[in-house]
């Protein structure tokens, strides 16, 4: 039920020459208009117009027009009542429920609030993508001041320039989006069954290139946390009052599943995996393999290991940096910086490689650090390194990993090998081999660097 509001009324009074009254007061001016029966919360300041209200369980004192040209008594009442008028249209629509900061900044068109509104570089007509666009900007500003990873930024680009988001879709159930694509839609008409809609259709309908019909769970979610995440900036911007994704859900279905035992890498595989290695002349690949199947890092966590992080002396290391989306920065979460016990296996490689990388000089490398607000300067020398010549190169100087060299690394040696895993197995290989051995779960979580034991108790079994 809408509330009641009482009109409390009062005479307005406009004086166009109260400066110059102030300043020679011996000298004689008009009266100041004076306008009769004005609710109160109207109000003149200066020489304009003022409307007091509440939007947003915020209090608003907002220019509404200028008076500066009102040049007699019988116009200063007429506008006055007109802005009155115009006062009552938006509490009605403030009580209702009704009112957007889009609507209010065209109703108050010289109001402190529309220029603030207008500066967002939002219009009328804004639609998806002109918010996605400002978000990603705010994203990558947070990169630069290490809130975010790299990896969620490159995510988000991925999403921004989906074909799905660019192009109508014409096999699409919603006769909308065989019309329209989703990034072109206006942001203010966008709402709850519209966002249902699209994702509906990419977790159910959509024809893939491979023949198969919709996308997975996890996909559907990244669109759909993308989704989110552009109309909660939208709100923040007062171009909408609520985010209509919020209450859309994705249908339950289990996670990611269990590991499998045939996904481990078997003590077989394992030195097949090494044997291969080094026949193609990759024997620092070899001894990262072996390292990993014996420390169970994250493939981000041993591309950043340095040997500041180790003291083979007291045989520990310890994890605090990623490397991710090509940047270096911190670890996945707080909990994934701690400091590891050295195997006994995992020793032997480290001493394989030290005589590649070890004297080296240490390097200027630039890393995201979220305590310092920002990149700071880390000397380091990586543990691990890529020695395969560069093509035209003349020596086998060692340089950094990324995420392609490495990949191509390693499907060369499993084409060698003829095991096709993925390196990031190994993790899953050193997790299992505990469990086998008797940790309890939350002590595999925390050498992983997980913040529960239940990633650990859904995924993975055990191998002997």
């Amino acid at each position: 039920m809408r509330r009641s509001r009482s009109k409390v009324v009062s005479d307005l009074v406009f004086d166009p020459y109260k400066k110059e009254r102030e300043k020679y007061p011996s000298k004689c001016y008009p009266l100041p208009f004076v306008a009769k029966n004005i609710l109160t919360n109207v109000t003149v300041h200066g020489s304009s117009f003022r409307f007091q209200f509440y939007y947003k369980k915020q209090k608003m004192i907002q220019r509404y027009c200028s008076i500066a040209h009102i040049e007699s008594q019988p116009i200063f009442q007429r506008e006055a009542e007109r802005a009155a008028q115009q006062y009552e249209v938006i509490i009605d629509k403030i009580d209702r429920g009704d009112m957007t900061s889009e609507m209010l900044a065209t109703l108050m068109p010289d109001s402190k609030f529309a220029k603030d509104y207008k500066g967002s570089g939002f219009s009328l007509g804004t639609t998806f993508i002109d918010v996605a666009n400002k978000y990603m900007k705010q994203l990558e500003y947070r990169v630069k001041r290490a809130e975010i990873s790299a990896s969620t930024l490159q995510v988000a680009k991925k999403l921004v320039e989906a074909p799905v988001l660019r192009l109508p879709q014409k096999d699409c159930p919603a006769p909308k989006y065989r019309r329209t694509a989703f990034n072109d839609l206006l942001i203010h008409k966008i709402n709850t069954n519209d966002v249902k809609d699209f994702v509906d259709y990419l977790y159910h309908d959509i024809q893939r290139k491979n023949g198969e019909v919709g996308y997975s769970k996890s996909y559907v979610g990244n669109f759909l946390d993308y989704i989110k995440q552009v109309l909660k900036h939208a709100v923040n911007s007062h171009l909408i009052k609520e985010n209509p994704a919020d209450q859309v859900r994705l249908s339950q279905k289990s996670r990611m599943g269990r590991v499998e035992d045939s996904a481990l890498f078997s003590p077989k595989e394992r030195e097949q995996i090494i044997r291969s290695a080094n026949i193609i002349n990759k024997s620092y690949l070899a001894e990262m393999f072996r390292f990993q199947i014996f420390m169970g890092l994250r493939q981000s966590e041993v591309l950043a290991l340095a040997w500041e992080d180790i003291s083979l002396q007291d045989r520990k290391l310890v994890v605090k940096r990623a490397f991710t989306a090509g940047k270096y920065g911190d670890t996945k979460t707080e909990l994934s910086k701690r400091t590891l016990g050295i195997t006994k296996q995992a020793y032997d490689a480290l001493l394989a490689v030290k005589e590649q990388t070890f004297d080296r000089e240490a390097e200027a490398i630039e890393v995201n650090r979220a305590d310092a607000g920002g990149e700071v300067v880390e000397h380091l020398r990586l543990v691990f390194m890529n020695a395969a010549a560069k093509k035209g190169q003349v020596t086998d100087e060692p340089r950094a990993w990324n995420e392609t060299s490495l990949r191509k690394a390693w499907n060369r040696v499993k084409k060698e090998s003829g095991i096709d895993k993925p390196f990031s197995h190994t993790r899953h290989t050193f997790a299992s081999m505990l469990l086998t051995k008797g940790l309890d779960a939350m002590g595999v979580a925390q050498l992983l660097g997980h913040t529960n034991d239940q990633m650990v108790k859904r995924r993975y079994g055990t191998v002997t």
